[in-house]
């Protein structure tokens, strides 16, 4: 790839992180609470800044040391508006409410695993009861899991 081309895909690069970041400000929380989307939106991220990364190693080899890429320090710029972009992504997944379904069940003595389906409560099986001491259940083990040894 000549320099030319390098320096304009740098740009392409800058303006990708750009429209990134400006998307997902933008973005409903219906749409940030899909399951893959953080992740979608991290490795779009890390794979702008990858390529980055590879052509501003090509243009450093290059002849083109005077170039207001490398005066500006824009490789430098960049990586902190990467850094910068990448941390508010973070925040918001972090902040985002965990699923239902990734909640540690609640154990609920008294009721049954019948009376607890669909409510996301567990209640005492009759596995659990076979394991347990006649304190807790009325009965008295009979063996491992409630075989009769």
């Amino acid at each position: 790839m000549e320099m030319d081309d390098l320096l304009t895909n740098q740009q392409q690069l800058i303006n990708a992180f750009e429209q990134l970041y400006s998307n997902f400000k933008k973005d409903g929380s219906e749409r940030k609470s899909k399951a893959d989307y953080f992740k979608r939106k991290l490795d779009t991220l890390d794979q702008y800044w990858q390529e980055f990364q590879q052509n501003h190693i090509k243009l450093c080899s290059s002849d083109a040391k005077d170039h207001s890429y490398f005066s500006t320090n824009q490789y430098q710029a960049v990586h902190g508006r990467y850094e910068y972009i990448k941390s508010k992504v973070q925040q918001q997944q972090q902040q985002q409410p965990q699923s239902p379904f990734l909640k540690a069940p609640k154990l609920i003595l008294g009721k049954s695993l019948s009376d607890s389906v669909g409510t996301g409560e567990l209640g005492e099986s009759s596995a659990y009861q076979a394991g347990t001491s006649g304190a807790m259940t009325g009965r008295q083990p009979t063996g491992p899991l409630g075989s009769d040894e």
